[in-house]
Formats: structure tokens, C-alpha cells, sequence
């Protein structure tokens, strides 16, 4: 994982192209709101971090608060979906997140990877993360 650059602002204009199609409430995102994301998220004062995977295809955005993590925004480019991408960048989030002393996160994006693996609440303790990672690391069993 990366922070977010400005470069970044290309592809999550595209990333972001469809979010009114699939979030219903939302407007079409233009790439003056993705700009003004893009250098919210560099700013390391307003307590909310933004990062990249190392592909460039996905973004998470989340605060971490003492022993409390809220996961905000998780979106993946339209030509990089459903390539596991979103779940990886979960997995290095979750690990990170857990060596800083989280032992309780909350997931506000309910779509996609994280519906999927955290159920509709979004909610996950330590305890429930690292057995997830423990599946996902050792499928065959075992922890």
C-alpha cells in the first residue's frame, strides 16, 4: 500500500464512474470532486488516510482512532474488478490496522468485497479479522 498521489486522480475518476449507477443516491462524480478528494486525502491533519495498492487499480480511505478503525471508501477501477484487488487491499488494511492496536473496525462501504466477507453491519472485531486472515492465508485449515 501507498498514499494516495495526485496522479491518483486519473483512475479514480474512472473508479468513481459508475458509484451513482451502483450507490443510487449519489450524483455523477466529476473530476473536479475527485481532485478536491485527492488533496483532502494528502493531507495528513484532517485524521482520514487514503491509500493505494501497489497496482494502482484500488483505493481505501479510513480513520483510526485509538482502538477504533472506520473503513470509509474502498473503490477498484472498472477494468480491475472482481480480480481480488478490494480483498487484498483489505487483508494489508486489516494487518496494519491490527499492528496499531485496533481491536474493532467498522466498514461504512457496504458493497462488494466487504458485504461479502463482513456481512451487512460492516462490523469486525480483531478477533474476527485475524481468523478471516487465517482463512484466507491457510484455506486448507488451521489458523
Amino acid at each position: 500500500m501507498r498514499p494516495v498521489q495526485k496522479s491518483d486522480a486519473v483512475w479514480l475518476l474512472e473508479a468513481y464512474s459508475d458509484w451513482h449507477e451502483i450507490h443510487g443516491d449519489h450524483l455523477p462524480v466529476s473530476q473536479h470532486d475527485v481532485n478536491k478528494w485527492v488533496i483532502r486525502w494528502m493531507k495528513t491533519s484532517n485524521n482520514e488516510t487514503a491509500l493505494v495498492n501497489e497496482a494502482g487499480t484500488s483505493l481505501i480511505t479510513f480513520r483510526h482512532e485509538g482502538s477504533e478503525a472506520f473503513v470509509d471508501n474502498l473503490v477498484t477501477h472498472p477494468d480491475h474488478r472482481r480480480q481480488g484487488h478490494a480483498n487484498a487491499l483489505i487483508d494489508e488494511l486489516t494487518e496494519y490496522l491490527l499492528n496499531e492496536g485496533a481491536d474493532h473496525a467498522t466498514f461504512k462501504t457496504l458493497a462488494g468485497p466487504i458485504r461479502e466477507r463482513y456481512g451487512l453491519r460492516g462490523n469486525v472485531t480483531a478477533d474476527d479479522a485475524r481468523r478471516t486472515l487465517g482463512r484466507r492465508n491457510n484455506p486448507e485449515g488451521g489458523e
